[in-house]
């Protein structure tokens, strides 16, 4: 189940098992290459970390 919570400038996406940034760009926007844009987009990459191919189940990042 993929989760999602508005907000007032996009919504937060609860990062689930399986995901990476590219398949959650491919489903949330139809473009896995706009990977790097949810990496760079405001806080992401501070809840992320250094490592854009590591992502944890769980955190929560802001697409738009």
């Amino acid at each position: 189940m993929k989760v999602r919570t508005h907000l007032r400038s996009g919504w937060w996406y609860t990062v689930q098992v399986g995901d990476s940034l590219y398949s959650i760009a491919q489903s949330q926007y139809g473009n896995g290459d706009k990977w790097a844009d949810i990496y760079n987009h405001k806080y992401n990459r501070y809840i992320i970390g250094s490592n854009p191919n590591y992502i944890q189940a769980g955190i929560q990042i802001e697409l738009w």
